[in-house]
């Protein structure tokens, strides 16, 4: 909705615009922001900028550490919750399917 019909619909509302230079939107707060974002981010995974706004960011390997150091009563846990669920690669038609996520986990 552009502001002009936010105005119609909620004239109390509070408009924020973006700064201008060149007579363009100045982007560079954003693009500040974001990178210190994407910095973070990175600490935790391995991270690509796709936009101004968004990242991909890839936690396997942060995931597969939590796994291992999970108390054995939450990796049960994770075992029977994944085993509820289907995962692309493993045999939806398997008839230990739990044995199969096990294996797929670890």
């Amino acid at each position: 909705m552009r502001g002009d019909e936010a105005k119609k619909v909620c004239p109390g509302i509070n408009l924020v615009q973006v700064p201008v230079a060149r007579g363009k939107a100045d982007l560079n707060v954003y693009r500040s922001a974001g990178s210190e974002v994407v910095a973070i981010l990175a600490s935790k995974g391995k991270c690509e900028r796709a936009s101004i706004d968004e990242v991909y960011l890839d936690l396997t390997d942060a995931a597969k550490e939590m796994l291992i150091q999970a108390p054995p009563e939450w990796r049960e846990q994770i075992f029977v919750e994944a085993a509820k669920s289907n995962i692309l690669g493993l045999a939806s038609d398997d008839s230990d399917k739990e044995k199969s996520v096990r294996a797929w986990l670890c």
